[in-house]
């Protein structure tokens, strides 16, 4: 108990130049991880707040593994100590399993960040350990980007199907429904005006909502629609005005929901 708190104590010492060269760069690592942790917090009670929205379930998964490994973490140094030589490869460890979470779970934005046990490892001066770290980022690299692709990409997939659905489901015979990007769809209403655009659009929004009911998607879904008319002119301006008004749309919706 009181090598506990004496570590305790070393670890959130303000004067850490009196230690040895690999105790002062073990709790400089110790320092990055609880960064780490800190940042990971932030992005649930984010999520809780509904500011940065990522799947509910997947989020309390993730959360929970990466406090998991901290507290594993902190009580094996806290048992341990900071001298030993196995403390830079379980810092290492820690953050590489803590960077493939968060990438996993919250976003993939953050994959990049899969290379960061390399960085830190270059803090020490010991190769095998340099090593270690650039076979663990491989491994994290694959898994996040399997992982990824089942839990996320086909998520959206049906997302998208199923929104696509929608659409389809509001055309008229002589209507054609094209997907015109990741996420964005345009449907070509032959001889349109605005009356018929507007009531399109109307009832095109009471099904996405039914479609929401009916799937209880356990994350917020939204859509936004914009439209232009147009006739003997160029396609690409019909689209570009059309797709300006669907931004204008989207503004006004978040601005509505604050």
């Amino acid at each position: 108990m009181e090598r506990s708190i004496v570590t305790l104590k070393r670890l959130f010492s303000k004067d850490i130049k009196t230690e040895q060269n690999n105790v002062m760069q073990n709790i400089c690592v110790f320092r990055v991880i609880l960064f780490c942790f800190v940042i990971c917090t932030s992005m649930a009670i984010l999520n809780i707040s509904r500011i940065f929205i990522v799947d509910h379930k997947i989020m309390t998964w993730g959360y929970m593994g990466i406090c998991v490994v901290s507290i594993l973490y902190f009580v094996l140094i806290l048992l341990l100590g900071i001298e030993r030589t196995c403390i830079p490869y379980i810092s290492i460890t820690t953050i590489g399993l803590i960077v493939l979470v968060s990438s996993t779970a919250f976003t993939y934005h953050v994959i990049i960040l899969l290379t960061f046990p390399i960085v830190v490892a270059s803090m020490y001066d010991e190769m095998r350990l340099r090593k270690y770290a650039f076979w663990l980022t491989v491994f994290c690299i694959v898994v996040s980007t399997y992982a990824g692709y089942y839990w996320g990409h086909l998520c959206g997939d049906r997302l998208i199907t199923e929104v696509a659905k929608t659409i389809q489901s509001i055309a008229r015979e002589e209507d054609i429904v094209i997907r015109y990007g990741g996420d964005e769809f345009l449907l070509y209403v032959a001889n349109g005006t605005k009356e018929i655009a507007e009531q399109l659009i109307k009832t095109w929004k009471v099904r996405l909502e039914e479609e929401k009911k009916r799937e209880n998607y356990e994350f917020p879904v939204s859509a936004s629609v914009g439209y232009a008319l147009g006739k003997h002119s160029q396609l690409k301006d019909i689209i570009a005005a059309a797709d300006k008004d669907m931004y204008a749309n989207k503004r006004i919706c978040r601005e509505s929901a604050k």
